[in-house]
C-alpha cells in the first residue's frame, strides 16, 4: 500500500514540474542527495548568506563548501550579475532558494550555469506555485527539492531530477541511506564537523538555543525570536569544523524533519499527504488570495518581485526599520510567531575558515537580515491588523534608510 501511494504521489508532482520525481522521508535529506548526485566532495556551492542555516548544514553534510555570493538591491536574491564575475572554478553549482515564495532570476541563472558547467539546485521549500514569464518554479534546476512541510504540514519531501545520470546516482543514495541507516550515520559524522565543545548535547537543541527557543518560557522581554539566529561563538564553531570526531548530534539534526528520517513515513501520513496533493490548486489558490490582502493592506512596506516574477507567497515580506519593534509588538498583542528571519547572515554567523566569501557588497545582506519582516500568509487577518497600527506609528524619516535605493537607485558609491 505505501508503495502505492508514494507512486501516486511522484507521479502528482510529475505532472505539475516535469522531470522524474523520487519521494524522500525528508527534505534535508533530499537536499543532502541533490548535492551528492551533482557534485564532487570539496565543490563550492553558491548561495546567499541571509538564509537558513539548514541550506549550510546539509552543504557540508553532503561534503561541500558553500561559496556566499551578493545579493541584489532589490531582493535577497542572487546577483545574477555579479556571479558572472566569478572563476568559474570556484563553483560547482548554484543553488536558488526563492525565499518567501519571490523567485529567484532563474531563467538567468539557468542560462548562467549551462555557460559556466556549474550544476542548478532549486531549493523549493519556500514556493508552491511562483512563476517566472509565466514558467513555475522548480522546473528550472538540473534537481529540485520540495519540501511538504511547509505548505502541506507533512514532514517528507521530493526530489526532481533533469539529469539522467543525476537520476541514477540519486537512487543509488536513496537505496544506500534509507536501507543501511548506519551509513548515513558514518558519511554524514564525517562531513558535517559543525557541533564539538559547545556544550550543547544535541545540534536539535543547539538549533532551538541559537534561535532563543523555549517552550516553556516566555520571549525575553517579550520579543519573540524562535526563528532569528543568535551569534554564536566563532571560536567554538572553528574548533568543531576542525575536529575530525565523530559528531554525538548528526543524527538528531538532521532527523528533526520527521521521526522516521530514513525510512518510510507511516502509512497514515502518506494517505494524508496524497489527499492534501489532490487539493494543491485549492490551497495555492488561498495562498495567493492571502498573500494578494496581504500586499493590499500593507503596500508601502512590501518587497516587490522583480517584472514577470509572480510569487505564490508563503510570506510577504515587509522592509522597515523597526523589525524587531514590530516582531515584539507582534507578539505581545496576538501571541503569534513570525516566519522564519533569517539575522544575523551566515557570514556573520560562521567562522571564516567554513565558507568562501565571493560578496563584493556585503551591506546588501545585513539590510536583508535585519530590516526583512516576513509576514505569514496563513495568519494574515490578525498580521495586518496588527502591522498597520504599529507601522503607521513610525516616522516616515525613520522607514527611509531601508527603503531607499530598492528600486533602480544606488546607494554603493
Amino acid at each position: 500500500m505505501s508503495r502505492t501511494v508514494i507512486t501516486e504521489i511522484e507521479r502528482i508532482v510529475e505532472e505539475r514540474l516535469g522531470g522524474t520525481v523520487r519521494f524522500v522521508p525528508s527534505a534535508r535529506l533530499a537536499l543532502i542527495l541533490g548535492c551528492e548526485a551533482l557534485l564532487r566532495r570539496g565543490d563550492g556551492v553558491a548561495m546567499i548568506s541571509p538564509l537558513c542555516e539548514v541550506v549550510a548544514f546539509c552543504t557540508y553534510a553532503a561534503g561541500m563548501k558553500p561559496v556566499f555570493v551578493d545579493s541584489t538591491q532589490e531582493s535577497p536574491h542572487i546577483d545574477v550579475a555579479l556571479l558572472g564575475e566569478l572563476d568559474p572554478t570556484r563553483l560547482g553549482a548554484v543553488m536558488a532558494t526563492n525565499l518567501y515564495g519571490i523567485p529567484e532570476a532563474l531563467p538567468e541563472l539557468r542560462e548562467m550555469c549551462k555557460r559556466r558547467n556549474w550544476a542548478l539546485i532549486e531549493d523549493a521549500a519556500q514556493v508552491l506555485d511562483s512563476t517566472v514569464n509565466g514558467a513555475q518554479v522548480g522546473t528550472f534546476g538540473d534537481v529540485t527539492i520540495l519540501s511538504f512541510k511547509k505548505f502541506f504540514d507533512e514532514d517528507c519531501g521530493v526530489i526532481i531530477c533533469r539529469r539522467p545520470q543525476a537520476l541514477a546516482r540519486v537512487d543509488e543514495l536513496i537505496q544506500k541511506y534509507t536501507r543501511q541507516p548506519s551509513r548515513l550515520t558514518r558519511i554524514q559524522a564525517r562531513t558535517l564537523k559543525m557541533i564539538r565543545k559547545i556544550g550543547i548535547g544535541r545540534l536539535e537543541d543547539m538549533l532551538g538555543a541559537l534561535r532563543g527557543k523555549d517552550e516553556d518560557e516566555e520571549p525575553v522581554g517579550g520579543l519573540q525570536t524562535q526563528n532569528t539566529r543568535l551569534t554564536l561563538s566563532h571560536a567554538a564553531l572553528s574548533d568543531a569544523i576542525e575536529n575530525e570526531n565523530v559528531l554525538a548530534g548528526v543524527e538528531p539534526f538532521l532527523m528533526a524533519d520527521s521521526p522516521r528520517f530514513r525510512v518510510l513515513p507511516p502509512p497514515a501520513q502518506l494517505e494524508r499527504l496524497l489527499a492534501k496533493l489532490k487539493g494543491w490548486d485549492r490551497l495555492s489558490a488561498s495562498y495567493r488570495r492571502r498573500g494578494h490582502q496581504v500586499r493590499a493592506a500593507l503596500t508601502p512596506h512590501c518587497l516587490d518581485a522583480s517584472p514577470g516574477h509572480d510569487p505564490c507567497y508563503l510570506a510577504v515580506p515587509l522592509v522597515t526599520a523597526s523589525r524587531d519593534a514590530c516582531v515584539q509588538q507582534i507578539w505581545q498583542r496576538e501571541r503569534l510567531w513570525t516566519e522564519n528571519i533569517y539575522n544575523p547572515p551566515l557570514t556573520d554567523y560562521l567562522p571564516a575558515s567554513a565558507f568562501d566569501d565571493a560578496r563584493r557588497f556585503p551591506e546588501r545582506d545585513l539590510r536583508w537580515s535585519r530590516d526583512l519582516l516576513p509576514v505569514p500568509v496563513i495568519h494574515a487577518e490578525p498580521y495586518i491588523r496588527s502591522l498597520r497600527s504599529i507601522l503607521n506609528d513610525i516616522e516616515p524619516d525613520e522607514r527611509e534608510p531601508s527603503t531607499q535605493g530598492m528600486v533602480g537607485v544606488s546607494n554603493e558609491g
